[in-house]
């Protein structure tokens, strides 16, 4: 990618001169195409059932099995296309759970508006944001309370 030649080039004459024995590039490694593997979000210990009436029930992404010495940890892996969804439960007591109010993944999905009406029809908070006039998007909250964008 250009932006990353330009990038490692200016590196290369800032390493040059502090070091006259430097005689290669850097590497190339990270400017190369980036994708997830998958996005964990923390669940209080025993939400696996309301994290599946949310996640399957409700939005419909597949439940995947995870791998025998992972299970006894709790928690779920999820799966909508090639998206990968963790829900990873925290340690400690479901009281003292405190979910994400700022930090969050955003969802790129087809059918916004429908998703949109079946959150509220759920009784969840649906905030459209207008702040970004070429993308339609909105922010809600998961039964925990961890903060979610759909765009």
């Amino acid at each position: 990618h250009k932006s990353c030649l330009s990038h490692q080039i200016h590196w290369f004459f800032i390493l040059r001169l502090l070091t006259a024995s430097y005689t290669r590039l850097p590497s190339m490694a990270g400017c190369g195409s980036w994708s997830y593997d998958h996005v964990q979000l923390a669940i209080p210990r025993g939400g696996e059932g309301q994290g599946r009436l949310f996640w399957v029930e409700l939005l419909g992404m597949k439940e995947l099995s995870k791998p025998d010495h992972l299970k006894q940890q709790g928690g779920m892996w999820l799966q909508a296309g090639e998206l990968n969804l963790h829900l990873g439960v925290v340690r400690g007591e479901p009281e003292t759970f405190t979910p994400a109010k700022k930090a969050h993944p955003c969802f790129r999905i087809p059918n916004l508006n429908a998703v949109a009406a079946k959150l509220q029809e759920a009784g969840y908070t649906v905030e459209w944001d207008v702040t970004l006039a070429e993308r339609a998007r909105f922010f809600t909250h998961d039964p925990f309370g961890n903060r979610l964008e759909f765009c």
